[in-house]
């Protein structure tokens, strides 16, 4: 996207660097991640940037404002209702396609958002692992709002153990080494020192939870939370000994609750001129006769899971839960990453820190996934040339 970046990377490409940046992860962050690291990082112009921004500042406002609790409430399941809700979410992902205009200029258009946590520590090493290996200029970087690597870290630390050590605070999932996302799992005990713990090792005692580790009772006093209760199958539960209510004296980061609240099911109340049209299907405009140019997508799942891209009225009949399903708007990506091959298709995705006492978050880090086919998940790019996860660098003022 910043042209001379670009054409320095396609002019030195090799698979030994490839290797290199394979290998630096390998070494230093404990293994691979589960799925394909694409063969490029992506340059962010500031233009772009710029319009990325404005579009989540829109969001980041009405998230804040003062009806939010009240229009979301909806959102949240009563069976998955959780205690102990805070003011705010710790953290937001927030996913763009990139597209055109019809200038023929890049522009961003929103495609999902979400209050819960991302690889935050992985991209940092996946950043250091592309720098390393193919020599990208020091005045580039992956992180925003002025950050560098140590107040990145310092921050992302803040955000996760709040007011307590890291003895204290646990990584919460469900069979934790199964998932994709293990390796970020791995990195954040490396760098900010929380355990790892499955939901099946949690206990209770009136209104405290601990786990056992070597024999020894662990309190647990704050929850850093990896664990979507929506996708929990009915073996899981069963395995589950505590009460899913959470009704202990605990503290989150990021709330369960906000899963639901900022997701697909904020978007048909989103007004903005880079956000794609979305409605409810079981409220739909009467208006809307030509399904052809909407994708149907179910609210609450990740990856790309459930989504129709070619719809008609018979798919939208057959729904029975229509309140739990979004139609939106289709997007064109543009072929926004000039490779030697091909033109590559590009998502950004702008990741947000926000700590308790702050006001606001702090635009913070990004991933990238790119994709030359029409399914964005990196999962199903797997055997492709320059597609997978990636991040961009953003040109500083050094």
């Amino acid at each position: 996207m910043i042209a001379e970046l670009r054409k320095f990377i396609n002019d030195t490409y090799n698979s030994t660097r490839y290797k290199n940046a394979l290998l630096y992860l390998s070494e230093n962050a404990g293994g691979l991640p589960k799925f394909k690291i694409s063969e490029t990082p992506v340059f962010i112009s500031q233009n772009l940037l710029n319009s990325l921004k404005e579009v989540s500042n829109y969001i980041i406002d009405e998230i804040k404002k003062d009806s939010f609790i009240a229009l979301t409430n909806a959102a949240i399941p009563a069976k998955k209702r959780v205690c102990g809700e805070e003011s705010h979410p710790n953290f937001l992902a927030i996913d763009y396609a990139i597209c055109e205009n019809e200038k023929g200029e890049l522009i961003p258009r929103l495609i999902e958002l979400q209050g819960f946590p991302s690889v935050f520590a992985y991209q940092y090493f996946l950043s250091e692992a592309y720098a390393s290996a193919y020599e990208i200029p020091k005045n580039l970087t992956p992180f925003f709002s002025d950050l560098d690597i140590d107040s990145y870290i310092k921050l992302f630390e803040k955000t996760v153990l709040g007011d307590y050590s890291a003895d204290e605070v646990i990584l919460l999932e469900i069979y934790p080494t199964q998932q994709k996302t293990e390796i970020d799992f791995i990195i954040t005990q490396k760098i900010i020192g929380i355990k790892t713990v499955c939901v099946t090792q949690l206990r209770a005692e009136d209104k405290t939870l601990y786990y056992l580790l070597n024999g020894k009772k662990i309190i647990v006093k704050r929850i850093y939370n990896r664990l979507i209760l929506e996708e929990l199958t009915p073996q899981q539960l069963s395995e589950i000994s505590i009460s899913l209510d959470f009704d202990y004296d605990i503290e989150w980061a990021t709330h369960p609750n906000h899963f639901y609240r900022i997701s697909k099911f904020l978007m048909p109340f989103l007004n903005h001129r880079l956000i794609p049209k979305s409605y409810f299907a079981d409220q739909i405009p009467s208006h809307i006769l030509d399904f052809g140019n909407y994708i149907l997508k179910p609210l609450f799942a990740f990856a790309g899971q459930g989504v129709k891209l070619n719809i008609t009225v018979k798919d939208i009949r057959e729904i029975n839960d229509k309140q739990d399903w979004i139609i939106q708007e289709k997007v064109k990506y543009a072929g926004a990453i000039k490779m030697p091959e091909e033109a590559i298709k590009c998502e950004i995705r702008l990741m947000y820190l926000w700590p308790d006492e702050n006001e606001n978050p702090t635009l913070a880090i990004n991933m990238c996934r790119l994709s030359n086919t029409r399914f964005m998940n990196v999962g199903q790019n797997a055997v492709h040339k320059w597609v997978g996860s990636s991040i961009g660098f953003i040109k500083t003022d050094n």
